[in-house]
């Protein structure tokens, strides 16, 4: 699969990554090898029947909910506020 300069760019604005110029051919040759990749193992698990699987059978089981002191926890963060831990930003918009 060919992938274009064009959208080696788009990628990189919706990333929010600068790309340079010399990259972008490296970029593209990567980028090309693993859709590559993902096309062949496509490929394979059409060739894989459900009967050629081992019998796979989900187990659930019931949900107990047990109460759980978050202070132990919470002293042990920099910073907490109405039992939540406080983090800074890491996501800005430009």
């Amino acid at each position: 699969m060919r992938i274009t300069k064009e959208e080696i760019l788009k990628l990189g604005q919706i990333s929010m990554i600068d790309i340079s110029e010399e990259e972008i051919p490296v970029l593209m040759e990567r980028i090309e090898g693993l859709l590559n990749y993902a096309s062949c193992l496509k490929e394979l698990i059409k060739e894989v029947t459900d009967a050629s699987l081992p019998h796979v059978v989900n187990v659930s089981r019931e949900d107990i909910i047990k109460a759980t002191d978050t202070a132990p926890l919470l002293k042990l963060a920099p910073q907490s506020e109405s039992n939540y831990y406080v983090v800074p930003m890491v996501l800005k918009a430009d």
